[in-house]
């Protein structure tokens, strides 16, 4: 098997992937605007022209204006920049391009972010012999799977958060501690999405790593608000507004109601489904649900999560996806799942490995499948029964959850290699 691995086999299938998911983004491009990329590049060119992209009303005149067509009318009247000022400085290059030039770009950047992915297979406590192996299967998997091309046809950025650990993760284990922050720092550009991940630069870096992350993100802040304020008093007072601003708009567009979106895959929409409360999660309830989490980590498994790279990031991402109020298309973050399962069967846990998998499995399959199972099934479209094969994904996160907890971080007697140590230059 691992012959197989090796030989040109995987590169020549990988080949043909490639030309598969460049046919399909080019018909899919062809056909639709990246709609999420030009809110994103619309709240940098504003900020650029002296407007502040933080008052919805106003941003919404704007989109409107240019989609003025009866199709986008929920698009128009549901979206927002609801992107820290951090967004404003690494969208700005975008911004002074031409909208078509923009989308091919952006197209390259999240491609290039797919490809990096693959450096998942070196790192997070590979082992030293197997290192490397099974790389084109990465790449594969994260181009093909049925969340990739719908989140690049709307120019989604889960990709770039993925990529920016992954690689800032290389670097950071071959000696290169700068760049592995100023990588790391670009997951930010959705804080919920990157506040748990800090976790492991913390624990396998030190504070100093994790500092220079906080430190670099401060920055990046700083620099959108320069950019909308043209004063630094003006752009430091910017972060708390978005704070305030952010704390409303966000959860008044409807994607993003937990009653509204079968799509969400976390905690509170499956109890909505059961018949619970509704609950639409808040800044400080994700952050407590963080904590929750970190805190059932710990005891779980004390120590011994520390020297575990992998399951700490597997941990991170399923922890993210559980309890910040997110949709579909950041289920991507499940790419960084890879080092465990690589982990897994390296050490020979075959049941474990094979139980992931499925889990993942089911977390992908398309809301659209399920659907046609229910009416297959004869499921009414209010029935509960039928709430519950739409929820199909908050059931893998769960499922997902209650994996780490059984399984737990490796200790040293199911090591078949060392893990890769920590590098002291950047303590």
């Amino acid at each position: 098997m691992r012959n197989f691995l090796k030989g040109p086999l995987p590169l020549l299938l990988l080949a043909l992937v490639f030309l598969l998911y460049a046919a399909f983004s080019f018909r899919s491009l062809a056909y639709s605007d990246q709609l999420d990329l030009y809110v994103y590049r619309l709240g940098a060119k504003l900020a650029l022209e002296g407007q502040t992209p933080y008052d919805t009303p106003r941003f919404q005149a704007v989109i409107a204006e240019r989609f003025s067509g009866d199709d986008d009318e929920t698009f128009r009247t549901n979206c927002g920049f609801f992107l820290p000022p951090q967004a404003i400085a690494m969208f700005a290059p975008l911004a002074v391009l031409g909208w078509d030039a923009a989308q091919v770009v952006w197209w390259i950047v999240l491609t290039a972010c797919a490809i990096g992915t693959a450096t998942l297979a070196w790192t997070f406590g590979r082992d030293e012999r197997r290192r490397g192996l099974g790389w084109p299967f990465i790449i594969i998997v994260v181009l093909l799977n049925p969340l990739t091309l719908p989140s690049l046809v709307v120019g989604q950025t889960t990709l770039l958060v993925v990529a920016s650990i992954a690689i800032g993760q290389l670097c950071f284990e071959r000696g290169r501690p700068t760049v592995g922050c100023l990588l790391w720092s670009l997951s930010f550009l959705k804080p919920h999405l990157a506040i748990l991940f800090l976790a492991v630069p913390l624990v396998q870096g030190g504070w100093k790593r994790a500092a220079g992350i906080v430190m670099l993100v401060g920055l990046w802040n700083l620099a959108g608000g320069l950019i909308l304020r043209r004063d630094p008093a003006g752009a430091v007072k910017l972060l708390p507004e978005y704070l305030d601003y952010l704390a409303t708009a966000h959860k008044a567009v409807i994607f993003n109601q937990v009653e509204q979106n079968y799509q969400i895959p976390s905690w509170n929409r499956l109890l909505f489904v059961v018949g619970g409360p509704t609950i639409n999660l808040r800044i400080s309830m994700v952050l407590a649900g963080y904590a929750l989490w970190a805190a059932l980590i710990a005891v779980r498994n004390g120590r011994h999560a520390m020297r575990d790279p992998a399951y700490l990031l597997a941990a991170a991402a399923v922890g993210t996806l559980e309890f910040a109020q997110v949709l579909a298309y950041e289920m991507l973050l499940l790419v960084l799942v890879t080092p465990w399962l690589l982990q897994l069967l390296d050490e020979g846990r075959q049941a474990a490995a094979y139980s992931l998998i499925g889990l993942l499995l089911l977390a992908l399959v398309p809301m659209t499948t399920m659907a046609n199972v229910a009416n297959g099934w004869g499921l009414a479209d209010d029935s509960q029964g039928r709430q519950l094969l739409l929820s199909h994904k908050c059931i893998a996160m769960a499922g997902l959850m209650l994996q780490l907890l059984l399984a737990g971080a490796r200790r040293a007697d199911q090591s078949v290699g060392l893990p890769l140590p920590v590098h002291g230059n950047d303590r």
